[in-house]
């Protein structure tokens, strides 16, 4: 079985500010993202871990440089686990946007498929898939590993519900900053368990 630990990055001014922070932003963390990384490293056991997979975005790298500290982990960058791109939304604040487009938002502020079309921006599915192709890879690779992925909120969500099935990504919350997920995937089927999701760095995470 092949475990999998899910980082969400830590804060960055985007998300302080309200903007739709994507794949063509690549801004670093703020102060607040990189106490949060740090308090995360205080509470993470990374000794469980044999390597760490990070989106290549500075905002996630950033959180994996700042996780291995002093674990000294072999550590690897990947695009495909970098956040959904918006297109033309990219930056953009949301509350405007979500007068304008209404269907383009869930009841909750976050995007629905039906954004794509209106900001020229990446699919739902095509996140999933990009996501899984990724994680596959490892899965792959490494099936008796503990491996920590560093990676963003939409993504993280769109990979654990492509690996349990989940038909709308609604049914998942989303990841708060350097909020932790874990699933275990069974490597010839994919068969996915979710152990915990979206836990915060002041919980003690084994």
């Amino acid at each position: 079985m092949t475990e999998i630990t899910l980082v969400r990055h830590g804060e960055t001014n985007y998300n302080a500010r309200g903007l739709i922070q994507g794949a063509s932003s690549d801004i670093p963390l703020n102060e607040t993202g990189q106490e949060q990384a740090a308090q995360l490293r205080a509470h993470l056991d990374m000794s469980r871990y044999d390597r760490i997979i990070s989106s290549d975005l500075l905002r996630a790298f950033s959180t994996a440089r700042i996780l291995n500290k002093e674990a000294n982990l072999p550590i690897e960058q990947d695009d495909r686990l970098r956040e959904l791109n918006p297109g033309d939304w990219d930056g953009k604040a949301v509350a405007p946007l979500k007068k304008e487009f209404p269907g383009a938002f869930d009841d909750l502020g976050f995007l629905t498929p039906d954004y794509a079309t209106v900001a020229n921006g990446e699919t739902f599915p095509a996140v999933r898939d990009r996501l899984l192709d990724g994680a596959k890879s490892y899965i792959e690779k490494y099936p008796d590993g503990h491996l920590l992925f560093v990676s963003h909120g939409f993504a993280i969500r769109a990979l654990v519900a492509e690996l349990l099935h989940l038909a709308d990504l609604y049914q998942l919350a989303q990841m708060q900053n350097t909020g932790v997920a874990r699933v275990v995937v069974h490597p010839d089927d994919l068969l996915t368990r979710l152990v915990f999701y979206n836990r915060g760095f002041s919980n003690q995470i084994i």
